[in-house]
């Protein structure tokens, strides 16, 4: 099974300088939201980078809501399902390259987040044979006591970019 995830990336918009309409129970607050999220979307490919897949794991959200899907297909349906992926994972990985390119955020509530962006992603393995793949990724990412995580997850590979 080649990998069927990828990595989220840092964040590549920036919060102007204009004043932020003041928030209502109908829109949240962006600006700490906007940080928090560019946070998390900025040290997912780093820690990927430095520590390889198992790193994917203290970004998802340790909740029954938790889940990963990608083309279409039900990956992790559960916390437990992407541990025992990972941990196969990383034994076959040998370094993972994730880039974003022009995240897109969205506020859905407080402490909710929409996130969506294009990706490419390097994938070496043990014996040095390097996949690359590219899509569009998005996922909810949600404020947590450990900060933000990712509640859930969607990757869509382009067409000839990677096999499940």
């Amino acid at each position: 099974m080649r990998l069927a995830h990828a990595s989220l990336v840092a964040a590549a918009f920036m919060i102007g300088c204009h004043r932020e309409p003041a928030p209502t129970p109908d829109r949240p607050d962006p600006i700490p939201l906007r940080l928090g999220v560019r946070d998390l979307t900025a040290r997912i490919p780093q820690d990927l980078a430095r520590e390889g897949p198992k790193a994917w794991l203290r970004h998802f959200r340790r909740s029954p809501s938790f889940f990963m899907a990608s083309d279409g297909r039900l990956l992790f349906p559960d916390n437990a399902t992407a541990d025992s992926f990972v941990a196969d994972l990383a034994t076959k990985i040998r370094t993972l390259d994730l880039q974003w390119k022009g995240i897109r955020l969205d506020s859905l509530a407080p402490g909710l987040a929409l996130i969506a962006t294009p990706f490419k992603e390097s994938i070496t393995d043990t014996a040095g044979r390097i996949q690359r793949i590219e899509g569009y990724f998005t996922a909810v990412a949600e404020r947590t006591d450990s900060g933000w995580q990712l509640r859930n997850a969607h990757w869509s590979l382009a067409a000839g970019t990677g096999q499940h």
